[in-house]
């Protein structure tokens, strides 16, 4: 067997055993936000996503800002009593959660509480898990 063909085969094997067998996971990393403080949006809905990996709001504040708001998985949150209905475009909401630190990117993730003043619904989170809706 020539040296081209055998680089060939051991390449090709590498590869195999460089994919992986199953679903990969995502890797977060929360490093680009303020862990250590939490902040407080209030504002109106203007967009919901309602996909894995998580769900996302939009949430626009009363100087116009656009807000990507990052909250938890569509499987927890539905564990939580969370449904997709919940919530809708127009909805004026206070959210708990942590900035990024860089004040041009404007996201929020780590929520730990979401509040819709107009009716009382809430969701705290509490530990890993949600505590649910009130």
């Amino acid at each position: 067997m020539g040296m081209p063909r055998r680089v060939a085969i051991l390449a090709a094997a590498a590869a195999l055993f460089a994919v992986p067998a199953g679903p990969a996971q995502a890797h977060h990393s929360y490093a680009g936000f303020n862990r250590a403080e939490q902040a407080v949006l209030e504002g109106e809905v203007t967009r919901i996503t309602w996909t894995n990996p998580h769900v996302v709001v939009g949430l626009r504040t009363a100087d116009g800002t656009d807000y990507e708001v990052v909250w938890q998985p569509v499987g927890r949150l539905a564990r939580s009593g969370v449904r997709a209905d919940r919530l809708a475009i127009g909805d004026r909401l206070t959210i708990r959660g942590a900035l990024h630190k860089d004040p041009a990117v404007h996201q929020m993730t780590l929520l730990t509480e979401v509040r819709r003043a107009s009716d009382g619904w809430s969701w705290e989170r509490r530990g890993p898990f949600a505590r649910g809706p009130r």
